[in-house]
């Protein structure tokens, strides 16, 4: 059967959809070659370099074989289990930082293991399997129920650790039900073993094993989904029978996109010939799609370009969790704009997309962020300057009166306007003490007020009104300003302004 190929473009597009209404979620099947190793060596060694492994365990028992389930055959009939296992720890431990790291003897136990996972800075993650957890993690109910593996390594979870997404995981070296499995987050399943605390699966007895329960899980988990297969060739697997009987019944609807490496028409059919015939009934329905030339690294960064676009963050809350993602650098692409891109992006840009959501959470932050310094100058200064209690007094009324404006939206507030003029005229005057520095944020953040209620009329010192500037540009310089003021380099400054945005307490007070 010959079948359309599509561009990996197609595919980052096709997953993107998920984020619009009405489309499935997607469910991603992630093989093997999403983690091979990366042009510095850093990655889970591929099936050559694992027979090569194989060839060292076995020594002049070795019967050389182009075979990767003959070479695991050969090496559990004459050495076991364990042997088998032993080799595939040290296959995982090329992602690791140290991949030298040596399993000669018993030198690492399960437990070391374990405490070596927790540490995530230690592993090397590709940059698709990032590029997954950015959407798992922002978009967790289009992307984030389940991720099913035939891999036994632990970047999927590594991955998901280092942007703070919960999950829990499941691996499977013989039957049993995930239906009655729950925990917070995304179900990572691991349908051929896992790399510790079990055994692993390679040979085609242990592969092709009935296991009808494990099967009748894999049918609920994809039922209604769209499926989503990278970097897996579609062995002769649990996976492979469940989805040909499931296909075959005509009873569930999923749709399939399989997403192949090679570029090649006739290396796709050539290779891939018992998929294409698998698929078939899925096909003939148009359920099925194929891809070729797909790397996951780029077509996953590329799908979670597309989908933040078509789906920005609709609320504060899941806009405050992007900001700290991004700002944190656990999403980090070269693709993205700023300020998402760039995690020493200025604190006051996020105010600017802030505002697109809901203007006055951004005029509000900026007052906020004026609140959060006055107390930190007034207590310890900056440059030793000295400040007067009076202009800490003046900065809390006209503070004091943002509020009280934000909250009635009346404009007609002619204090407030002089108190703005004076703050600007003051603080104009001399920059580099404590006393100005604090009177140009406060100025700052009360214009972000006037320019909101006023309908974007603004006042300068002197009093005239300037259209040049809107209420985001003001609320975004006065979160700058008071980031660089108080040299804050961790952040503090905007975790702060999202507990407050949230409805958190405020453990300073009002300070007027």
């Amino acid at each position: 059967m010959t079948i359309k190929l599509q561009t990996a473009d197609a595919l980052a597009k096709r997953l993107a959809r998920a984020v619009l209404p009405g489309e499935r979620e997607v469910v991603f099947l992630m093989g093997s070659g999403v983690c091979l190793p990366d042009a510095e060596g850093r990655g889970v060694l591929g099936a050559k370099a694992i027979m090569t492994l194989i060839e060292a365990e076995l020594g002049p028992d070795w019967q050389p074989t182009d075979s990767y389930q003959t070479a695991f055959e050969q090496l559990i009939e004459q050495l076991g289990e364990d042997a088998a296992n032993r080799v595939v720890r040290k296959a995982v431990l090329q992602a690791t930082a140290d991949a030298g790291l040596s399993l000669s003897g018993k030198s690492l136990k399960d437990d070391d293991l374990r405490d070596l996972e927790r540490n995530a800075a230690r592993w090397h993650v590709p940059q698709g399997l990032r590029a997954l957890s950015a959407l798992v993690t922002h978009l967790p109910e289009c992307f984030g129920r389940s991720i099913l593996t035939t891999n036994f390594d632990p970047l999927i979870e590594i991955g998901l650790s280092k942007q703070a997404a919960p999950y829990f995981s499941s691996a499977l070296h013989a039957d049993g039900s995930l239906l009655y499995l729950s925990g917070v987050g995304t179900h990572v399943v691991h349908l051929h073993g896992f790399w510790r605390g079990s055994d692993t699966l390679h040979t085609s007895t242990q592969l092709s094993q009935d296991r009808p329960q494990l099967a009748d899980s894999l049918r609920n988990i994809l039922r209604n989904s769209t499926l989503a297969i990278l970097g897996y060739g579609g062995w002769d697997d649990l996976f492979m029978r469940t989805l040909a009987a499931a296909l075959a019944g005509n009873s569930d609807s999923m749709d399939i996109l399989w997403g192949f490496h090679e570029s090649d028409a006739a290396d796709v059919h050539r290779r891939y010939d018992h998929v294409v015939e698998t698929l078939s009934p899925a096909t003939n329905r148009g359920r099925a799609q194929f891809f070729r030339g797909v790397s996951a690294d780029t077509v996953l960064a590329e799908a979670f370009r597309l989908a933040t676009e078509r789906r920005p963050a609709q609320d504060v809350p899941t806009f405050m969790q992007r900001v700290e993602l991004a700002r944190t650098g656990r999403v980090r692409y070269a693709e993205l704009a700023r300020p998402w891109s760039d995690p020493h992006a200025s604190l006051g840009e996020y105010a600017k997309l802030l505002y697109r959501i809901d203007p006055s959470a951004a005029i509000k932050a900026a007052v906020i962020a004026a609140e959060y310094l006055l107390p930190r100058l007034e207590r310890q200064g900056v440059n030793a300057a000295p400040v007067t209690s009076e202009a800490y007094g003046y900065a809390r009324k006209s503070i004091g009166r943002a509020w009280t404006l934000l909250e009635s939206g009346d404009s007609d507030d002619p204090w407030l306007s002089g108190a703005v003029i004076d703050l600007c005229a003051d603080s104009e005057k001399e920059k580099n003490n404590a006393e100005s520095a604090m009177l140009l944020v406060v100025a700052d953040a009360v214009t972000a007020v006037l320019a909101q209620v006023s309908g974007q009329e603004v006042y300068a010192v002197g009093g005239n009104p300037q259209n040049e500037r809107g209420a985001k540009d003001f609320a975004a310089i006065a979160i700058h300003r008071a980031a660089r003021v108080l040299h804050d380099d961790d952040g503090a400054l905007w975790s702060y302004i999202g507990r407050r945005l949230g409805g958190g307490p405020d453990p300073f007070g009002r300070f007027w």
